[in-house]
């Protein structure tokens, strides 16, 4: 009997173990949530649309990673009948993605359910939206928290009453409900989410209206509530519209893409007629943003006024392009543009524009331009003029600044940069007041004291004009920069082109009468129309340091002309290139040489006809390449030696005196009353 008690004790003891490592291993097998009533489980985890039938999953697939935690669906199509769509049972950190064209899961109970300690991220990546549906709760959060991490949406709850249902008004359905305590919370990052709850008939007709979201937390990153108007979070009921009521029936959240423009986030479904979104009393003229570069077009005098909030903000980590063509404006009466963190911010000349240039001018009572950790390039091509009363431009230590524009700052009342230092790339640089300093400070003076005082910021241009730097300042008049003394004529500087009018002078006196440097590697033109003339003591035309300089006509006839009464009237320097093209002709007159390098300089001559004269040589010591039927014509025998880089007579003598190359011309033909040979 002793024997049997023990035994009987053995194999209750083994029996219970066994049914405890049993359970164990029961709770082992399952990964804490259940998709129509089907329990997730080792077992079925590889093939959970058998798992779940046709019945279930009506299309798409369903494929769980339990070492990420993820739950991916395809094109899915489920209707779980009357268990909930997608329940979780244990606590953890869950992902969702979605993929396909569409998607959506369905439910006669509740389409989500979170308990405690439960975060679920949804990650929609569907061409269309993806849609979660409930009976009494589109989505329910105990202690939970729900993150709707891109994509589009739909949450749904919608409980069909029959049309003679007393009970309609004892009834409420939620799209989304919480707890009301602190770790209950949603959160929407950079997507669209629409919320619907409502009571029906068997015709779809509206009985009551449901609650959208109640009782929850709730965080928008990069998005905001765009339906109803002026509804808002309140923290931790949900969201109230502008009566203070939780918001019913109908909750649309949009992605912001970042921009707003006079307070009103522009999204993706605003964003395609700004015109109507914005209204005339915020945009005049023309405008468009791009929701996939993120740029932002302003047409020919289009205008921005922001009225009580600022013109253009960008909201953190986010980018902007702002393209313009010919002339606009942003204004505000509070700051006029604002940067958050980490936003990035370009202001370019539109590459389709039909004008070389734009103009952007921005004015504010307080600051033009103000970055918080943000980086703001402003591009070459465009003239800013900033009008802020308080700052041109603020900014913090960890915000950027780059400047290639022209740019022109209006006295502030406590600098026109401050607080962040600018980055001028040459050829870009401080014009106007001399002595300001470039420092971490921003824009100061030797004391470290901010600039006030009107800042001029601009091209300095590799050209000296009669001893007189051409810069963004004075190159639309250099007739009255230059004075009567230095300049006659109709002469100006745009483009890296300089502009000679008919009978146009300058002379240089004991200075260059035009001098260029490489120091910006760019090609410049001189384009004379008739007749025009460079005179110095020292020389007429001096290129130097790579410098490259093309002679154009843009009429039909007369003569460019260099001239030097104690020197050479044009000098090529340290690998030079001077192009003579098309045009008339061009003289140069030396008191030593014509034309004169160091051997390593290269003339290109394409005229129809060009005169050198310098009594220690005509043309001298440079690569002469003379294109199409350029030849030399006087004197009688002279050729170009590649050996000498020179121009010599028939015993091989560097030729003193007169060189003249032209053209075939017909007989006759005359250039500003010089007669050339017919050939």
């Amino acid at each position: 009997m002793l024997h049997i008690k023990y035994l009987r004790t053995l194999v209750a003891w083994l029996l219970g173990g066994a049914l405890l490592l049993g359970g164990q291993h029961a709770l082992a097998d399952g990964y804490g949530f259940k998709i129509a009533g089907v329990e997730v489980t080792d077992a079925n985890a590889n093939a959970l649309d058998a798992a779940l039938g046709s019945s279930r999953l009506t299309s798409g697939s369903i494929v769980y990673k339990a070492t990420e935690k993820t739950l991916e669906f395809s094109d899915v199509t489920l209707s779980a009948g009357e268990e909930n769509a997608l329940e979780f049972t244990q606590a953890g950190e869950y992902t969702l993605v979605v993929e396909g064209e569409q998607g959506s899961i369905s439910s006669q109970k509740m389409g989500i359910v979170l308990p405690e300690g439960v975060k679920l991220t949804i990650k929609s990546r569907t061409q269309g939206m993806f849609s979660i549906t409930g009976t009494t709760h589109g989505v329910k959060l105990t202690k939970a928290e729900l993150v709707i991490n891109g994509g589009a949406v739909l949450i749904v709850a919608e409980q069909k009453l029959p049309e003679e249902n007393p009970n309609v008004q004892d009834k409420m359905v939620w799209a989304i409900q919480g707890d009301a305590q602190p770790q209950t919370t949603l959160r929407v990052r950079a997507a669209s989410l629409t919320l619907q709850a409502r009571i029906t008939n068997d015709q779809n007709q509206v009985k009551k209206k449901g609650i959208c979201l109640a009782d929850a937390n709730v965080s928008l990153i990069s998005c905001s509530i765009v339906t109803p108007k002026g509804a808002a979070v309140d923290n931790p009921h949900g969201v109230k519209n502008s009566d203070g009521q939780l918001v019913e029936e109908t909750l649309e959240i949009e992605e912001s893409l970042g921009l707003e423009i006079a307070g009103i986030p522009i999204t993706r479904a605003n964003a395609g007629d700004l015109v109507s979104t914005l209204g005339p009393d915020i945009l005049s003229g023309e405008a468009r943003f791009n929701t996939d570069t993120h740029e932002l077009w302003l047409g020919d005098n289009a205008s921005i006024n922001g009225g009580e909030k600022p013109a253009i903000r960008l909201l953190e980590s986010r980018t902007l392009n702002l393209a313009l063509v010919g002339s606009c404006t942003l204004s505000s009466k509070v700051n006029a543009v604002e940067l958050g963190s980490y936003a990035l911010a370009t202001v370019a000349h539109s590459s389709g524009s039909p004008v070389p240039t734009s103009t952007l001018t921005v004015t504010s009572p307080a600051n033009a331009f103000n970055l918080v950790d943000a980086q703001l390039s402003l591009g070459a091509n465009i003239t800013c003029i900033l009008n802020g009363a308080k700052h041109g431009i603020a900014g913090t230590p960890s915000s950027q600044l780059y400047i290639q524009s022209r740019t022109t700052i209006a006295s502030s009342a406590e600098g026109a940069i401050v607080g962040v230092e600018p980055v001028l790339d040459p050829p870009v640089s401080i014009l106007d007041p001399s002595g300001a300093i470039v420092s971490s400070l921003g824009l100061t003076d030797a004391t470290n004291t901010p600039i006030k005082s009107k800042v001029e910021i601009g091209m300095a241009f590799g050209v000296r004009i009669a001893g007189l730097q051409i810069t963004d300042l004075n190159a639309s008049d250099l007739t009255a920069a230059l004075g009567n003394s230095k300049a006659t004529g109709n002469i100006r500087f745009a483009n890296y082109t300089l502009y000679l009018g008919n009978n146009a002078t300058i002379d240089g006196g004991d200075s260059p009468a035009l001098e260029i440097t490489n120091d910006d590697d760019v090609t410049y033109t001189i384009d004379f129309r008739g007749n025009a003339q460079l005179k110095s003591t020292t020389s007429g035309l001096l290129l130097n340091r790579q410098a490259k300089l093309i002679t154009l006509q843009s009429s039909t006839d007369g003569m460019l002309s260099f001239t030097s009464t104690q020197g050479n009237a044009i000098e090529l320097q340290r690998d030079a290139k001077l192009t003579l093209k098309y045009g008339s002709g061009v003289t140069a007159t030396g008191e030593k040489y014509g034309i004169v390098g160091s051997d390593a300089e290269e003339l290109e001559v394409a005229v129809q006809y060009l005169q050198a004269e310098g009594k220690a040589g005509a043309i001298a010591h440079v690569s002469l390449k003379l294109k199409g039927e350029m030849s030399i014509i006087e004197p009688t025998g002279a050729r170009y030696d590649e050996a000498k880089h020179s121009v010599v007579d028939a015993e091989g003598n560097v030729v003193k005196g007169r060189v003249t190359l032209n053209k075939p011309t017909p007989a006759g033909f005359t250039i500003a009353s010089i007669p050339v040979n017919s050939s």
